[in-house]
């Protein structure tokens, strides 16, 4: 008997610091569902101003064009398939056009862009040189694009010599190494 006072005494003595406990977690449960609601609600932001700025940057246009490359790319190296046309423009359609993707890249977007920021890029591309640089940009990669396979093909007879003296300087400590395993 004495023993289950003791315990009841003890409950009732620490009974206010356990409800303050009670309290704290409650607190901290409730700051930290605030945060994440908060968190979602930014990128729930994020993720609107991305698709505000696919309309500026015209990117269903640009997806489309895609498609059509994605599709007619193949149609040259494979010009058997010309007769599946359609069905082939359906396929890409489907997994890379632009209803296919959008929500995706949006939440792309929004994870390495806040709300803000993205309202400071759809202002931007709104502008002169916005719009003058959405249209340039995609030359640019080309025209990139093309001096770098145009330096690698006047350079590649540097590149197999390269790997032939490695593999030539590898074979001979590979015969020792063989002639020591024995």
């Amino acid at each position: 008997m004495k023993r289950i006072i003791s315990i009841l005494v003890g409950v009732i003595l620490l009974l206010p610091f356990m409800l303050d406990a009670k309290e704290a977690n409650a607190t901290v449960a409730k700051e930290t569902t605030q945060k994440s609601v908060q968190k979602e609600s930014a990128k729930g932001d994020a993720i609107k101003m991305a698709h505000e700025l696919f309309k500026v940057m015209n990117l269903e246009k640009i997806y489309a064009r895609i498609v059509d490359d994605a599709t007619n790319s193949l149609i040259r190296r494979a010009p058997k398939l010309e007769s599946v046309k359609k069905k082939i423009h359906a396929y890409y359609n489907k997994y890379i056009g632009w209803d296919a993707v959008k929500d995706e890249m949006a939440k792309i977007y929004a994870k390495y862009f806040t709300a803000k920021d993205l309202e400071e890029l759809v202002k931007f591309y709104k502008t002169d040189l916005g719009k003058k640089t959405l249209a340039t940009l995609p030359k640019i990669n080309s025209e990139g694009r093309s001096l770098g396979i145009k330096r690698m093909r006047e350079h590649q007879q540097e590149l197999q010599e390269i790997v032939q003296k490695a593999l030539q300087e590898k074979e001979p400590k590979e015969k020792k190494e063989a002639k020591k395993g024995k």
